[in-house]
């Protein structure tokens, strides 16, 4: 008698110990596929020495905001803590950084600044470029020659444009950061 009191005592503890192992949401692609309205593209790939699935950001059918999103899917909760962790040295500055977010400048990045936005969540972790600076020169006419004469820009045009960079104020990127938290928490 003993010895089954003492079986169901360990088994009991190992069930425990493996529903432990696994904290938070459990996300699939299938998931952000059907969440996000994506179309499913996918790789494997090796984030901070564990394995994960990365759906790529594509066109939307639900909201133009999940465009901009990184998906990196793994295997556990546990894993993707652990490569949370491992990101850090990615970054040259972190402006911002919480338990389950991380903020600032990217290293190693030739030809731009990029500051991206990294959120936790279950076993999985999103990535957002917030902002691209270009560190090419700017140029510097002359001293004594003529400036280019700018044409008035056409309506049609100018509106494409406020389209296209649209994405890259900082309003536009926090609404982003806002629908993820709100969407995966």
């Amino acid at each position: 008698m003993k010895i089954k009191a003492n079986l169901i005592l360990i088994l009991c503890s190992v069930m425990l110990m493996g529903c432990g192992m696994q904290q938070g949401k459990v996300y699939t692609t299938e998931d952000i596929v059907e969440t996000c309205g994506l179309n499913e593209r996918t790789r494997d790939f090796n984030m901070g020495g564990y394995d994960s699935v990365n759906l790529m950001s594509s066109k939307s059918t639900v909201d133009k905001h999940f465009e901009f999103m990184d998906f990196y899917i793994f295997e556990s909760s546990h894993a993707a803590k652990k490569a949370f962790k491992r990101t850090e040295s990615w970054y040259r500055e972190i402006e911002e950084e919480g338990d389950d977010y991380r903020k600032g400048w990217l290293a190693g990045v030739c030809d731009a600044d990029i500051e991206q936005y990294e959120y936790l969540t279950g076993n999985m972790i999103i990535l957002v470029d917030m902002q691209c600076v270009s560190t090419w020169g700017e140029y510097v006419p002359e001293e004594d020659s003529e400036p280019d004469p700018q044409p008035d820009p056409d309506p049609e045009s100018l509106k494409a444009y406020e389209e296209a960079t649209k994405c890259w104020t900082m309003s536009y990127r926090e609404e982003i950061i806002e629908l993820m938290r709100e969407t995966f928490n």
